[in-house]
């Protein structure tokens, strides 16, 4: 993994965004939103992100979205806020930039889905699309979106002092860039020049323009033979987009034979082939079914082959262990895989990089466990063990059938979706307008019998007062999909009166100390009220109230 090259990602995105976004932000939080509580957070936040705060920006917006879920506004403006976050930690965490990353683009998917033609919703997510490490996948996306925006720009759909064409065009140049598609991003570079030919950006796209003229009318040509491991390469990539593996493999072979000591070259010629291991299975597998086999092959004797010339290099080894733990049984490399994460591990300096180990070793042992499952389901179908590892792989889903209840009746469901070594203490209630519990729907089983002995879920333990809680106690729930009916009555039985309730849902994890708690507000009266909220480690929850 190019550590340097996706922190310099997030920094760089951090500083466009901060460059061209305090205008885009200031005229969109100017927009006549309905909610004034939404327009007053929004300016709130805006204050702190222009004082430098960006965290307390995020704080500010994420506890909007908990009380208004489904607004567009909030979650395109936490999407940015997010993406800002996850380029200010770049330089200490990489780790923490990339879930940053994750959530902004999640956000921004959301706002999207709730109206695909909001166009600051495609603009944030295309920038963000288009400057990420390409294998998380999102670029095709991005560009799609930024030539979403440039068609309402050109239709003159799109007011000035929203988005200016110098971000516009500079971020469809990045993604261009990165796609290789030559004719396109001279055209946005063009467009830099034309609507800011005097600005840092124009000037140097002025100089891309001239660099771009002089080798691509040679493109294809006999290059000077000094340059045989750049027409090596070239040959390369012009077969492999052919779709002819096993030829652009073996110029990619003649290129890394010229050089064979340069650890640049290298590096830079498996991001070629990984790039077209990245695009899955395609038409060329009917003509060649060996030829995702012969990519991956090829992916592992390049790195075998780095760490031969660099093997104290904390960043060839994560790579070299990565590319071994990921892929297939048949290349049989998991064992060094596990050898050279181990040895990062321990021997990196940077916290980003031995979190990736980590996370990539974890991966790794997971693998290996599973190989000791197929062995049972291959040779002992007929023991009890084979039933145990059925049951152990079949995801917890538990669902209502909503016909069957007495109506009215609120419906929670929601997924746990982080895993530790022992099930969290999880509890679910009602709360209502005035913050005021009403009644507790489950709690894990050593949080209700133990109460106030040793409070795990603090906020429970606090509103609930162990109130009904041994009649909801339960076996402790993992990762998962659950549902809990609500049959809208406190904890005597009494029947609750229509208006604004909130499901609170608190997960606490041991040994690892993670923590989450959700709150999805509902209207209760309100016929077939839905309400839908996410987390990190609550990923889903889904609240919705049947009256009849």
């Amino acid at each position: 993994m190019k550590t340097q090259k996706h922190s310099k990602f997030w920094r760089t995105c951090f500083l466009v965004i901060g460059t061209f976004g305090f205008w885009t932000m200031a005229s969109f939080s100017s927009s006549q939103l309905k909610n004034k509580e939404v327009q007053s957070a929004i300016q709130q936040a805006e204050e702190a992100y222009k004082n430098g705060n960006i965290a307390h920006a995020v704080a500010l917006m994420d506890t909007l979205l908990q009380k208004f879920p489904q607004n567009i506004e909030v979650l395109v403006h936490f999407g940015k806020y997010a993406m800002l976050m996850a380029g200010q930690v770049s330089n200490t965490n990489l780790f923490e930039a990339g879930q940053w990353a994750n959530r902004s683009y999640s956000l921004l998917n959301q706002a999207c889905a709730l109206d695909s033609s909001y166009v600051l919703a495609r603009f944030y997510r295309g920038v963000l699309g288009a400057n990420a490490p390409e294998f998380l996948g999102w670029l095709d996306q991005g560009i799609r979106d930024l030539e979403y925006v440039e068609t309402q720009f050109q239709r003159k759909a799109l007011p000035p002092e929203k988005i200016s064409p110098l971000e516009l065009y500079y971020h469809l140049a990045t993604a261009y860039r990165k796609k290789k598609a030559v004719s396109q991003l001279k055209n946005a570079l063009e467009q830099l020049v034309r609507y800011a030919p005097d600005s840092e950006f124009g000037k140097n796209a002025k100089e891309e323009l001239t660099r771009m003229e002089t080798p691509s009318t040679q493109a294809m040509r006999s290059l000077p033979a000094s340059n045989e491991v750049q027409q090596w390469i070239e040959k390369g990539k012009a077969l492999m987009a052919q779709n002819r593996i096993r030829e652009g493999l073996e110029a990619y072979r003649e290129a890394i034979k010229g050089d064979s000591t340069n650890l640049a070259l290298l590096l830079s010629i498996a991001d070629l082939v990984r790039d077209k291991a990245s695009q899955g299975y395609g038409h060329f597998i009917y003509e060649d079914q060996t030829a995702r086999s012969l990519l991956a092959f090829e992916m592992v004797r390049i790195f075998d082959q780095a760490v031969r010339l660099a093997p104290q290099n904390p960043e060839v080894r994560l790579w070299r262990g990565l590319i071994h733990v990921m892929m297939p049984f048949f290349v049989n490399k998991l064992e060094q895989g596990i050898e050279d994460l181990t040895w990062v591990y321990e021997h990196a300096s940077s916290d980003s990089l031995k979190a990736e180990a980590l996370y990539w070793l974890g991966f790794a042992y997971r693998q290996k466990s599973l190989s000791y499952w197929n062995k049972v389901a291959m040779e002992y179908q007929n023991t009890q063990a084979f039933q145990r590892l059925l049951n152990a792989m079949a995801p917890p889903v538990v669902r209502v059938d909503v016909d069957t209840l007495q109506k009215p009746v609120l419906v929670v469901e929601f997924d746990l979706g982080f895993q530790d070594v022992m099930a969290p203490q999880t509890a679910v209630w009602i709360e209502d307008h005035r913050g005021r519990h009403v009644k507790t729907l489950y709690v894990s089983g050593f949080s209700g019998f133990v109460k106030e002995k040793q409070v795990v879920l603090l906020d429970w333990a606090q509103q609930s007062q162990f109130e009904g809680a041994e009649a909801v106690t339960g076996a402790s729930i993992d990762v998962g999909h659950y549902c809990f009916a609500w049959n809208c009555t406190d904890t005597n039985g009494k029947k609750v009166k229509p208006g604004r309730y909130t499901v609170q849902i608190e997960v606490s994890y041991w040994p690892s100390m993670q923590y989450e708690h959700v709150m999805v507000p509902i209207d209760l009266g309100e016929k077939n009220a839905k309400s839908i909220s996410k987390g990190k480690r609550i990923p889903f929850v889904k609240v919705q109230y049947f009256f009849q």
